[in-house]
């Protein structure tokens, strides 16, 4: 049955490859429908580092695989995203033979939290890290209270597996009283938080345990922080990798002092954003764990450059095209905050979509917080919309403070418009989209400025 399902696989991923389609998941899918175990049969062996959170999973994987690129381990990744149980299988079939042997040492796997509870029935992680927590696609999670449920008893069913957890977020670090084995947790000192982003909504305002309001020494963003419960007790504790020195917090990168256990070094992080400084802390938390040498795990961080559609830069002939995933109220309030810090005059296009992977309910667009794109330094000189929610989007900045008469409508179905006015634009230009759109866009901006595709 296993070489039935292989053999489907892989000329399934054969003929869509032909066609330059992404066979980023119907392998998988085809392979399970076969053999629903044939994930637990082809990770016999291999090391698996899984990465699952609400941010940032794509952004610490390839900082995990910048690390094996480095030492020249042999590893394999789910490059494209694919992040549920049939993307994850695809990853698996894709690098295996058709016996089923798979030569790589390590399997970097990013996997949907809602998804990690299936996954775990097969994959049994050496590392499992867990970015943060945050309120996400209400229509199809509910609330954090499911997610942390889902994430809770996935942990549960991996005995073995060392913990990663972001020590700064109580939701996420409320899971080390699940974790049977190792904990392991990164996060910020209060000494590094002198950029505060502002107002971040927070998706934790009460104790998980007892319901009392947490108390903060300090605060990064969102929930994360110095907190602690005044009446049970249940308060954050010093990481194990942790920055103390936040030297620099500027539009492009960012230089940090990182402690790793025994060693600490000061690492300039090309990407921007605090939300970023969590990443290459998450990935040198599991990097560490999966022992691999300091001096590589700092030079990942280093050389890192970011994953497409994350921070991803396109170089027009005299500006900059940035594009910048968007999923949550935290994660788009840190996104305006970071445009805001731009040193050049910029545009900005939001292309908002209400399909399943984005969410159907769009309403958490109002719990953004736009105010530091009206208050920026240099001129926001154009704004525009698209998406098939594209109405719903300027009608949202209109009511937050910015002129009807500066926001633009661009057709989503014309992407040769979206791409014309970006490449034709004076300025620097940062477009904001959510998951399908992203991934509508993305293939075009790679052809037309020479990135490679996301199924190469």
């Amino acid at each position: 049955m296993k070489y039935l399902a292989l053999l489907a696989a892989k000329l399934t991923a054969f003929l869509l490859k032909i066609l330059k389609r992404g066979a980023t998941t119907l392998p998988g899918r085809l392979a399970l429908l076969f053999d629903s175990r044939i994930l637990k049969k082809l990770s016999q062996g291999v090391r698996v580092i899984l990465v699952t959170g609400t941010n940032g999973k794509t952004t610490v994987c390839r900082m995990i695989e910048r690390a094996f690129v480095l030492s020249k381990t042999p590893y394999f990744l789910n490059r494209s995203g694919a992040n549920l149980i049939t993307g994850i299988a695809t990853a698996f079939i894709q690098n295996c033979t058709l016996k089923g042997q798979i030569r790589r040492h390590y399997a970097v796997i990013e996997c949907d939290e809602n998804a990690f509870l299936s996954v775990s029935d097969f994959l049994q992680p050496d590392v499992i890290v867990v970015t943060n927590v945050f309120r996400d696609q209400l229509d199809r999670y509910g609330e954090v209270a499911h997610t942390l449920s889902v994430l809770r008893r996935s942990v549960q069913k991996c005995p073995e597996s060392t913990v990663v957890l972001n020590g700064d977020c109580p939701l996420t670090f409320s899971l080390s009283r699940a974790v049977h084995g190792r904990v392991f947790t990164f996060g910020m000192e209060q000494a590094a938080c002198g950029h505060f982003p502002g107002n971040v909504p927070s998706d934790a305002a009460r104790c998980l345990f007892c319901g009392e309001p947490y108390r903060y020494t300090y605060r990064t963003y969102a929930q994360l922080g110095g907190f602690s419960c005044p009446n049970c007790g249940y308060q954050r504790r010093r990481p194990d990798v942790y920055v103390s020195v936040l030297s620099g917090l500027q539009a492009q990168s960012s230089t940090a002092e990182i402690h790793l256990p025994g060693s600490v070094r000061h690492v300039r992080i090309n990407l921007p954003g605090i939300y970023n400084v969590y990443n290459a802390l998450a990935a040198a938390a599991a990097l560490y764990c999966a022992k691999l040498p300091e001096s590589i795990i700092f030079r990942a961080l280093e050389t890192f450059s970011g994953a497409f559609g994350r921070n991803e830069t396109f170089a027009a002939s005299t500006h900059q095209i940035r594009m910048l995933l968007v999923k949550n109220p935290a994660g788009f309030s840190l996104v305006n905050a970071q445009i805001a810090k731009s040193q050049r005059p910029f545009d900005v296009c939001f292309c908002l979509n209400d399909l399943a992977a984005d969410g159907r309910d769009v309403s958490w667009i109002y719990d953004v917080d736009y105010s530091p794109l009206l208050r920026a330094g240099v001129p926001l000189c154009r704004v525009y919309v698209s998406g098939r929610r594209a109405y719903d989007m300027a009608l949202c900045l209109k009511l937050m403070g910015f002129e009807a008469q500066n926001i633009c409508l661009l057709d989503f179905e014309k992407e040769g418009l979206l791409l014309r006015t970006t490449a034709e634009s004076e300025n620097d230009f940062y477009i904001v989209p959510t998951y399908t759109a992203m991934m509508r866009l993305r293939p075009a901006f790679a052809q037309k400025f020479g990135k490679e595709a996301f199924y190469e």
